[in-house]
């Protein structure tokens, strides 16, 4: 218990700091400056839809353009390799194993729809759960109907959330 405990107790406290220390360097910006960063961001899009990232495991633009997208996680030390192909890889963990997404935790599926397409959300049976708007996605169905600004979580926490993104054609 020597060595372990201490490495232990070294690495809980430097995960507990780099938390504080990220959610000091968000508020250190002002509201103005985030809301001209982000807007800035939007402007030069091309037009499609995207998923995109407000938490701190997945912050980034994903633009959807395949015609089913895999979200999900790498396996980690403490379990074996290898649940199919991830296309967008999340790192949500903070104890160094994972806290609420599965390895193959939802799916994004676009379906054609006259010239323009639909997408749609599916669960693919993860442990805790998909959130649309809030409400759990019952796993195993055909899909929920994805609109211009939903808010998908993985996990009830809403750490690990997405905003869903059609960016229209100028």
């Amino acid at each position: 218990m020597g060595w372990d405990r201490t490495a232990a107790q070294r690495i809980d406290s430097l995960l507990r700091a780099t938390r504080l220390n990220d959610l000091d360097l968000l508020m250190q910006s002002g509201l103005d400056e985030r809301m001209n960063a982000i807007s800035a961001t939007l402007r030069i899009l091309d037009p499609a839809a995207y998923l995109i990232g407000c938490g701190p495991y997945n912050c980034g633009l994903f633009r959807l353009s395949r015609e089913r997208t895999v979200v999900g996680r790498e396996s980690w030390a403490t379990e074996s390799s290898g649940a199919g192909r991830v296309d967008i890889v999340l790192r949500d963990g903070i104890t160094l194993g994972p806290r609420e997404v599965s390895r193959r935790h939802l799916m994004i599926e676009a379906r054609p729809c006259g010239a323009e397409s639909v997408h749609f959300l599916a669960d693919l049976g993860s442990t805790c759960g998909t959130y649309l708007n809030g409400i759990r996605v019952p796993p195993g169905e055909s899909g929920q109907p994805l609109a211009d600004l939903d808010v998908v979580s993985l996990g009830p926490s809403q750490v690990n959330v997405f905003a869903f993104a059609i960016i229209p054609c100028a």
